[in-house]
């Protein structure tokens, strides 16, 4: 099964479209993400939040979790970026408590505070996400997926 991520994430990963050969992708693998790219993160992130606030779904949650986790695995062996990575699993530790509380009720709920450490996370993906190399999302990625 594959994971709830944005097409563009397996797109600008894969290095195997009908743009960009082979020598074009090994050029720009250890180059951070471009704009676009980034851009579509934080807009997946944003909106599945949204979603996730206003009508509560397991498939919105899942969104907002594997969103989140592909960004902590891409930055968690970079001392630099420590800061950033404790925001991010200090929404990972909200996500854990909707979850389980969630199962208890079946049905998705959210607190406020949890809400907040979650909304932290995704407002600093503008300061992450030009950290990230197409490299380290790649791995983390199929980290994921296995």
């Amino acid at each position: 099964m594959r994971r709830r991520l944005p097409p563009s994430i397996y797109k600008a990963v894969s290095g195997s479209n009908e743009f960009m050969s082979l020598v074009q992708w090994l050029y720009i693998i250890d180059k951070p993400l471009d704009e676009a790219l980034r851009k579509d993160m934080c807009l997946f992130a944003l909106c599945n939040f949204t979603a996730l606030k206003t009508q509560p779904t397991f498939e919105a949650f899942d969104c907002v979790a594997n969103i989140l986790n592909l960004v902590a695995l891409s930055i968690a062996e970079r001392p630099d970026l420590l800061h950033y990575f404790r925001v991010l699993q200090s929404a990972a530790l909200a996500m854990e408590d909707i979850r389980k509380r969630s199962e208890q009720l079946g049905r998705v709920e959210m607190r406020m505070l949890e809400a907040q450490s979650i909304v932290n996370a995704i407002i600093r993906f503008d300061e992450i996400l030009p950290c990230i190399t197409y490299r380290t999302l790649k791995l983390s990625l199929r980290t994921l997926e296995s």
